[in-house]
C-alpha cells in the first residue's frame, strides 16, 4: 500500500504539471498494482537473466522483456518498429595484478589485490605499466568554483598518482549550503574524481574507500572491479584518461599515511577544511597489469506517450536495466541478480507508464520512459542518450 501511495504522489505531481483532472488521477491510481511490481522484480531478478550484463544472453532476454512490457502497456516505440537505441561501447577486461608496490624512504610495502586495493584502466592497450609514480594526497580531489573549493590549487600532479577521499567535504554536515551537506553532489562521485584527476594531468588515481561516505561496503567495489567494465567508445581510445584508476581500502590508506609520517584520522578531517592544501606523500607506486578490449553494441530501451498541444516538450522517467552479470562466487552463487538494483525501479517505471496510459485524457507533454544500459560501469547508456537524443528540444 505504501508503494502504491508513493507512485500515486509521483504521478500526481506530473498530472498537475500536465493539467490533468482529478478524474484522470483517480483512474491512474486505480490501475497501479503492487502484485504486478513484485512479479516484474522476481522475473528480472531471476537466474534466467544471468545478472543482466550488457553484451550477454542476459541482455537479449532483458531488453526483449522490457520491450514486451512497453508494448503491452501501449507505449509507442522510438520509430515505427523498435524500442531500441543502439549504444556502441567497448568492454575492457583485465588480468588483475597480484600486488601493488608502495616504496617509501623507510620500506617497500606490497598491497594485495582485492584485500587492499583494486585497479583498472580505460586505456585500450594490452599492458598497463606504472613505475615509481609519485603519490600525492589531494583531499577530495574536487575543483568546485561555486563552493570556492579547489583541492588541486598550487598542487602539481602531472605525471603523478593522486590519492583522494570518497564523497565530498559536506558529508556529515548539517549545512545544506556546504556541498549540500549529507546529500552527495556530483563532485562526490567516483566518476567525477577520475575525470578531474585526468584533467589535472595525473597519471593515476586511487580513491580511499569508507563505507558510510561511499554508501556501500568494500565488497561492492571489489565485485564491480572483478567483472569486465563497459565504456563509451572514444576516438582517442581513452589515452586522455589516467593510466590507472582504482580504489584503496581505508586500512591500506592508513598504512600509506603512517609510512609518510602522517596521522590518517587527522588528515582525513583536515581535508574537510577549505584551507586544506594537498601534499606529496613521499611514496612511489608501481603496478603492472594486462588489458583486453571488445567492441560491440548494447541497447537503451525507450517508449513514449505522445503529448497533445505541448508534445514537443518531454518529461522523462528513467531506470537502468543492467546489473553486474556473472562474477566471482559469493556463498556458492556467481549470478549477481540485481533484484533491488535495479529491478525495483524498472517495476516502478512500468507501473507509472501503465497509470499514464490509463488516464482518460492524454497528457499535454510527451512522457518518455527510458531504460538505459551500462549504468553500473558509469552511466554509459544515459550518457550516450544525452549526446545522441532521439527527441530534440
Amino acid at each position: 500500500m505504501r508503494i502504491k501511495t508513493i507512485l500515486t504522489l509521483s504521478i500526481a505531481s506530473l498530472t498537475v504539471a500536465c493539467r490533468s483532472s482529478d478524474e484522470s488521477l483517480k483512474k491512474a491510481e486505480s490501475v497501479i498494482s503492487t502484485e504486478r511490481m513484485i512479479k516484474y522484480i522476481k522475473e528480472l531478478g531471476s537466474d534466467e537473466y544471468q545478472g543482466r550484463k550488457p553484451f550477454s544472453e542476459g541482455e537479449v532476454k532483458t531488453i526483449s522483456y522490457i520491450a514486451q512490457q512497453y508494448k503491452e502497456i501501449g507505449l509507442d516505440p522510438i520509430n515505427k518498429e523498435s524500442y531500441f537505441q543502439d549504444v556502441p561501447l567497448v568492454e575492457i577486461s583485465l588480468t588483475p595484478p597480484q600486488f601493488l608496490s608502495l616504496k617509501s624512504p623507510y620500506k617497500i610495502r606490497k598491497l594485495t589485490y582485492g584485500e587492499d586495493f583494486v585497479t583498472f584502466s580505460r586505456r585500450i592497450q594490452d599492458e598497463i605499466v606504472l613505475t615509481e609514480s609519485d603519490l600525492v594526497f589531494a583531499g577530495y580531489g574536487i575543483v568546485a568554483p561555486e563552493y570556492d573549493w579547489n583541492d588541486y590549487k598550487n598542487l602539481n600532479v602531472k605525471g603523478k598518482t593522486v590519492v583522494v577521499l570518497v564523497n565530498d567535504p559536506g558529508f556529515g554536515s548539517t549545512d545544506k549550503s556546504f556541498f549540500k551537506g549529507n546529500e552527495m553532489t556530483y563532485y562526490g562521485r567516483w566518476t567525477y574524481k577520475y575525470e578531474e584527476a585526468a584533467r589535472q594531468g595525473a597519471k593515476g588515481i586511487l580513491i580511499i574507500h569508507q563505507n558510510k561516505p561511499a554508501g556501500y561496503p568494500w565488497s561492492v567495489v571489489l565485485n564491480s572491479a572483478s567483472v569486465p567494465k563497459l565504456y563509451q567508445q572514444a576516438k582517442d581510445n581513452y589515452q586522455s584518461r589516467c593510466l590507472v584508476e582504482g580504489w584503496l581500502t581505508l586500512n591500506a590508506a592508513k598504512q600509506l599515511f603512517a609510512d609518510a609520517d602522517k596521522n590518517p584520522d587527522t588528515e582525513i578531517q583536515a581535508a574537510k577544511q577549505k584551507e586544506f592544501a594537498g601534499y606529496d606523500l613521499n611514496t612511489k607506486l608501481s603496478i603492472v597489469f594486462k588489458n583486453s578490449a571488445h567492441f560491440d553494441n548494447t541497447h537503451n530501451v525507450l517508449g513514449i506517450i505522445k503529448g497533445t498541444d505541448l508534445s514537443d516538450e518531454y518529461i522523462f522517467y528513467s531506470a537502468h536495466w543492467d546489473h553486474l552479470g556473472i562474477g566471482p562466487k559469493i556463498n556458492g552463487d556467481s549470478i549477481y541478480n540485481g533484484a533491488v538494483d535495479n529491478g525495483t525501479s524498472l517495476a516502478w517505471m512500468f507501473e507509472i507508464a501503465r497509470a499514464f496510459k490509463a488516464m482518460p485524457h492524454q497528457p499535454r507533454r510527451s512522457i518518455v520512459f527510458l531504460a538505459p544500459s551500462a549504468e553500473e560501469s558509469g552511466l554509459n547508456g544515459s550518457g550516450f542518450y544525452v549526446d545522441n537524443r532521439i527527441w530534440k528540444i
